[in-house]
């Protein structure tokens, strides 16, 4: 159903699928990833409208990201929407924001990410790409990736392999599948003649989560002023902080299963517990659960930037734990989630069941 909703949404026109497909999908997703990682490579000026939903799909914050990108050690990025204002430079000596304790919603950081490389998968040198059912009239052609280690032997990574999906006549990808989250390609952009997502649209298990639109691309034809010398800078936390983003962590549940990967949030407090973990996949609210109480017992080295101790967030996967793999409090906390407010003083509780000796 999801599926279906998605591709309605995209307004491709409905055609016959020809009798022989003219492209291969390892050779378009090569190709458009070169078009997008040649597009950004040199300076540029961007400005994308945003709108985001919240679980119940409703839209709870829109505005605007302007960045401005002259190397990986100048850029700036300013943040303007209906509830905050902020500006982030990014310089040699690391990434800083002109407001304490802000950064981008991790959802806005995960739809960011669509628009750019990393939006394309990449194409590993034994992927095999299968032929999936795919919704629609024939104007789709989608395909799973089978992906092997160099025994030929099934990954361990396959929780990780994308689905993909093209427009059935031209190969125009449409549609990337990763980790729970589907990220709809609704229109392209140009910059130096290289062609980039412009406007799409991401999706969740339980629906929207947010939609981009470029609605300026252009080169940067400047180099980038100094960070204001009057205004006091804070280290910037969130994904944009890479010194403290520590590669993830040994994901929830284990990898034999094959389980699909979940995208989650993970902030961390300055002395490195975890104090907020947020599926944004939009899972049930029994997974929310369970990931959040296995999540929580883990820890982080602190976070040290300019010699000061600051919290930190990034955004990883995790695998969808099964019900076997899912603790008795991992359970208790997502049960009790679904049961809304007040759960742990309901009789019906499981959380007191247990105390009682369940």
């Amino acid at each position: 159903m999801m599926r279906a909703l998605i591709f309605a949404l995209c307004g491709i026109a409905v055609m016959g699928a020809p009798a022989e497909q003219p492209w291969k999908p390892a050779d378009v997703l090569r190709a458009q990833r070169l078009e997008v990682r040649e597009a950004y490579r040199q300076p540029w000026h961007r400005i994308v409208s945003f709108q985001l939903y919240d679980q119940q799909g409703h839209p709870i914050q829109a505005g605007t990201v302007e960045d401005f990108y002259s190397s990986p050690d100048s850029q700036r990025r300013v943040f303007t929407s209906t509830k905050q204002h902020f500006t982030t430079y990014t310089t040699a000596e690391g990434t800083f924001v002109d407001v304490r304790n802000i950064s981008l919603s991790p959802a806005l950081l995960l739809a960011l990410a669509g628009l750019g490389e990393t939006g394309v998968p990449d194409v590993l040198p034994r992927d095999r790409f299968l032929s999936e059912h795919a919704p629609g009239h024939g104007n789709l052609a989608c395909f799973g990736t089978q992906r092997t280690d160099e025994s030929g032997m099934y990954a361990v990574s396959l929780v990780d392999a994308p689905t993909t999906c093209f427009q059935a006549t031209s190969g125009e990808l449409r549609a990337v599948k990763r980790n729970g989250i589907v990220t709809a390609i609704l229109d392209w952009n140009t910059l130096r003649e290289h062609r980039v997502p412009g406007r799409i649209t991401v999706f969740g298990e339980e629906g929207k989560i947010a939609e981009l639109t470029v609605t300026l691309l252009e080169p940067l034809d400047h180099s980038l002023d100094n960070p204001p010398s009057n205004i006091r800078l804070h280290p910037a936390h969130g994904a944009e902080l890479a010194a403290c983003d520590q590669g993830g962590y040994s994901p929830v549940g284990l990898p034999q299963s094959h389980t699909p990967r979940l995208q989650a949030y993970v902030h961390v407090d300055r002395n490195g517990k975890p104090d907020n973990i947020r599926v944004l996949s939009r899972a049930d609210t029994l997974t929310q659960g369970y990931v959040a109480e296995e999540m929580k017992h883990r820890s982080y080295s602190p976070c040290v930037v300019d010699g000061r101790v600051t919290d930190f967030s990034f955004i990883t996967s995790v695998y969808r734990p099964e019900m076997n793999q899912v603790s008795t409090a991992g359970f208790l906390s997502g049960w009790n989630a679904y049961l809304g407010p007040g759960a742990n003083d309901s009789s019906n509780s499981l959380s007191n069941l247990a105390i009682a000796g369940w």
